[in-house]
């Protein structure tokens, strides 16, 4: 799959702007300017899953941080350059439409709750019907847990995640203020 997505990225110039993969390299005076791999963690059954996130990005199982949005394979990620959810469209998702095998399902993770109406989401739906790809959009903490449950099981499958705006984390002891007291959201 890998090899494939190389191709794709050398030829596909739309693609090339939205996404970004770095490798990992070590080049010592005897290695001749062979690349070598190392594993990144002993036990890769699952491949990446996902631990936690934060505003900054995201952090993997075998303990790496991926700062900003990202696309996440079970053996592979990429960083993806996009600003926020109502920007995602056909054209930086162009990627999962010349995948080869197709996915099992595409995950879209949204930085924000959105109402279920948006014209963005409304365009994402179209575009996932006409592509026919079987795909879920959901808020960030629902698209890490599916996408946890589908890779653990083994599946084929992808997620488009963009961090959240921001994170709330109530400490030990925290009781929300009732209701009525509450200032409103903007």
């Amino acid at each position: 799959m890998t090899s494939s997505i190389r191709k794709i990225l050398q030829f596909n110039s739309t693609i090339r702007r939205h996404l970004h993969s770095s490798a990992i390299r070590k080049c010592e005076p005897f290695d001749q300017g062979k690349t070598t791999i190392q594993p990144l963690a002993k036990d890769m059954s699952n491949g990446f899953l996902i631990d936690a996130y934060s505003e900054m990005g995201f952090t993997l199982t075998p303990s790496l941080h991926i700062i900003g949005p990202m696309i996440i394979f079970p053996r592979m990620f990429l960083s993806w350059s996009i600003a926020a959810s109502s920007d995602m469209n056909e054209e930086n998702l162009c990627l999962f439409n010349i995948l080869e095998p197709k996915l099992d399902v595409l995950i879209l993770g949204l930085d924000q709750n959105y109402p279920a109406n948006a014209p963005f989401i409304k365009d994402l739906r179209v575009w996932l019907k006409k592509s026919s790809i079987n795909g879920e959009i959901l808020p960030l903490k629902h698209a890490i847990s599916t996408y946890n449950f589908l890779a653990a099981e083994g599946r084929f499958v992808a997620a488009a995640l963009i961090p959240p705006k921001s994170t709330f984390i109530p400490k030990p002891g925290y009781v929300p203020l009732p209701a009525h007291e509450r200032l409103p959201a903007y």
